[in-house]
């Protein structure tokens, strides 16, 4: 048994176990991201799961999940704030302004409404944002940490910054900060990342549009026993 103690922030200590995941699935990744913030509003639909969206405020390239539909086993929350409901992401394509999403929306979305990957619940201190990664469809309500592979990389240069943090109130304490220590080449680490409601979140800034990789594999997961 492995006790927990502390991973980003105070964490109760129950007995836990690890469990290892073998599969190469990805949690999340975005191959050619900007800055991480998106807010939009929604235009039309094209059915109870694709939403079209106008009036961008942020970098839609930013929320594009890497690989094809069905390959990533976790998800970014997209929210409606007009109505307060949220739906995950599926795909996004930038050219059409289409959003797919996991499952339907309900009736209660409307055009006009204001739609965001930005976390209410995380509060961001930059202009970047904190995303929430769902993670639902993998991890069990008794996960509260994660071992997970990190790739980062920024094309132009070495300012970016990547930020992990719980999907809790944010605090500088809670957050696992890292910066890039040369241009165009990948920066590989493994860190335990807490999961709470199965989620966690991200940040990242990067040197312009699209310089950006960010990618999040798991190795393995606690969970209370």
């Amino acid at each position: 048994m492995i006790i927990v103690t502390r991973i980003g922030g105070s964490v109760p200590s129950p007995l836990t176990r690890f469990v290892n995941y073998t599969s190469d699935d990805e949690i999340f990744g975005n191959a050619a991201s900007s800055d991480t913030i998106f807010a939009a509003e929604i235009d039309t639909f094209v059915s109870d799961t694709i939403l079209v969206y106008k009036n961008v405020v942020g970098n839609e390239d930013s929320i594009v999940p890497r690989l094809v539909t069905g390959n990533e086993i976790g998800h970014l929350r997209l929210y409606n704030s007009t109505i307060g409901e949220y739906r995950l992401i599926e795909s996004v394509n930038t050219l059409t302004n289409r959003i797919t999403l996991t499952a339907p929306m309900t009736v209660a979305w409307s055009a006009g409404d204001a739609i965001t990957t930005n976390s209410p619940t995380v509060s961001s201190p930059w202009a970047f944002k904190y995303f929430e990664v769902d993670c639902s469809e993998f991890l069990s309500s008794d996960v509260v940490a994660a071992l997970v592979y990190v790739t980062y990389l920024d094309r132009a240069a070495i300012a970016g910054r990547l930020v992990l943090h719980p999907y809790e109130s944010e605090a500088n304490g809670k957050r696992q900060s890292y910066r890039l220590q040369a241009v165009n080449a990948q920066f590989n680490f493994t860190t335990i990342i807490k999961i709470v409601d199965q989620k966690f979140c991200f940040c990242a800034d990067f040197s312009g549009a699209g310089m950006g990789i960010v990618l999040f594999r798991t190795v393995g997961y606690w969970e209370n026993v």
